[in-house]
Formats: C-alpha cells, structure tokens, sequence
C-alpha cells in the first residue's frame, strides 16, 4: 500500500519530529523516504524578501541599495543550496537500512508538496503539523492543513511537540512507538475507506485496533423526546445496539484480514470527543480516520470531526481522502 514515504521539512526540529514515524513505516514496509523542502520560486523570493533575510543570506551584511537581479538569483540559490543542505543532514537522522533520497521543491509549499505526492501512487504523506519555531509556517490552519484538505494520498500528521510539555524536542529517528490503532466509524461507506490504512498500519506496527463509533440520538429525534425520559432512554439504548452491532460486523472482517486483537466502543455523545478520549486512554495511540463521512461533505469534513481530531489528539493523525 504504502511505496514511498513523502516527508516535507521546513529546516525546523519541530517538522523532523515526523521523522521517526516515517522510518518506522518504511523500515517495516520496506519502502522508499524521500525527504522535501519547498522554497519560494525566484519571482516570489524578490516580492516577499525583507532586509531581515537578506542579512541572513551569505555575506552577513545588509546591502545598501535594492539587489540587481543577478544579485538576487544568487540570493535564491543559496537559499536552495542551504535547502539541500538541511535536507543532507536529516537523511542522516532516518539512519542506515532505509532507502532514502531528498529534493528541493519551488513553489507554494502545499502545492508543491501535494503536487510531489501526487506524481507517484503509493505514497504516504508524513508530516509534523507545524514548524518554524513552534507556531509559524506550518500551523494547522497552514501548509499541513492545505496539505491534509487536498493531497489525494493519506497523509499522517503527527502533533509536534518542544521540550516545554516533556515532549522530545530534536529527532534521532529511532523511535515512534505505536502500542493502538483507533479506528472511528460512523456506519458509512466513506468513513469505512479508513479500514484498509487501519489493518494496514496494524499490521507494519504490530499493535491492535480499537473501534469506535459515536452517536448522537437527540440529532435524529423529535427535541421533545428530551422531555419524555422513558422514551428518550430507548432512543438511546436503541442507538447504542445499533452501534455495537455494527462495530461487531466490523470487527470480524478485520480479524479475518489476521489481525486478532479488535476491540470496539459504541458512544453516546459527541464524535469528536469521544475519539480524543479514547485516544487520550490508550497507549501510544494512531487514529486512522476518513477525512469525511455521512454524505460527504457533512458530519466529518475537515474542519469538523478529523480536524479537532488532529487539532486536539494525543497522537498522530492518519487522515485518509477517499477516491
């Protein structure tokens, strides 16, 4: 499933934060990481450059009038030479065993990156959901949540973290332990595109599954039944034997595909929520999860369910955009 191992960098240890989690999948798929660091085109370097990085280029010193054109091709070279440089050093940190191969990209960074992915099936996406020092270029809200809304390929984000919270604050590329994968369902056959990626990391990782699937009864129901509490008790216990009927079903035809630990969770209440909870109980948690489900463009579209997911989790995120 997964051929290449896509991992664009920003130059930060923040972003190379997704570097062990891309050489823990490609260790175990025997796949292919290709490092990515995307600058600005010529054209766009001259109209954003500011003296500051100007002084932060070569010489060290300010110039004293505008740069000739020359002059500023120069400029964007070195920062592409310097690109290449960073991306040299974090092929080292992926470490021996792992194909591994880096390119400097030009361009607007999530076109560039999405673009790249693109050009080969089979690739997966991993990268750390902002850099730039801590809270800049890639926000959530930035390149990686572009990336995430439009890369056709599933992409795993993965929460960066700086030494501030005990989380590691620089990548060696030798540890990403996942102890559970969390699969959240919602019953449609779009949210079921996840299955595949869920079994998939299972199986590379050797860790279990765990399903869960939330509802909301009151959604579906007259507000009056709210007031009506014997009623209202068998909507809700109505819904919850749907939902573990439905996760049970689920679950047999993922250990059928040899994956023998399969647990399931049937919730009352928020999605959203009840996701981040589940994952916040596990142990070294993956949530693998459809971009959006219930008629497409509603219930789980980025920006709802998978985005405060991503936003909010404990761990990694693999967000995956069915055909």
């Amino acid at each position: 499933m997964y051929e290449r191992i896509l991992v664009p960098l920003d130059g930060s240890k923040l972003a190379q934060q997704a570097l062990p989690y891309a050489r823990a999948v490609a260790t175990a798929k025997s796949a292919e990481v290709e490092l990515v660091e995307v600058v600005a085109p010529f054209e766009e370097f001259v109209r954003a450059s500011t003296d500051d990085e100007l002084v932060a280029v070569g010489a060290g010193s300010r110039f004293d009038r505008w740069p000739t054109s020359n002059e500023w091709a120069s400029i964007a070279q070195g920062f592409r030479e310097d690109a290449g440089k960073r991306l040299a050093a974090s092929e080292a940190l992926i470490g021996a065993g792992v194909a591994t191969r880096s390119a400097v990209l030009e361009g607007d960074a999530a076109e560039a990156i999405i673009k790249e992915a693109d050009a080969r099936p089979g690739t997966l996406i991993v990268m750390a959901t902002h850099g730039r020092s801590g809270l800049g270029r890639w926000l959530m809200g930035s390149v990686t949540d572009k990336v995430v809304r439009h890369a056709h390929q599933p992409t795993l984000v993965v929460r960066a973290r700086d030494g501030a919270d005990g989380a590691r604050d620089d990548a060696d590329g030798s540890r990403a332990n996942i102890g559970e994968v969390i699969l959240p369902l919602d019953g449609s056959a779009t949210a079921e595109a996840a299955i595949p990626h869920a079994v998939e990391m299972a199986k590379l990782l050797g860790a279990g599954i765990s399903l869960i699937r939330a509802v909301s009864p009151a959604s579906h129901a007259d507000a009056s039944l709210e007031y009506m509490p014997d009623s209202y008790q068998r909507l809700v216990e109505d819904a919850r034997e749907d939902a573990e009927e439905y996760l049970d079903g689920v679950a047999t035809r993922i250990r059928d595909q040899g994956i023998s630990e399969v647990r399931s969770e049937a919730s009352i209440g928020n999605a959203s929520s009840a996701i981040v909870d589940l994952a916040r109980a596990a142990d070294e948690p993956l949530v693998v999860m459809a971009t959006h489900g219930r008629s497409g463009v509603g219930r789980w579209v980025l920006g709802s369910v998978a985005d405060r997911v991503v936003r909010h989790g404990p761990g990694p995120v693999l967000v995956v955009r069915p055909d």
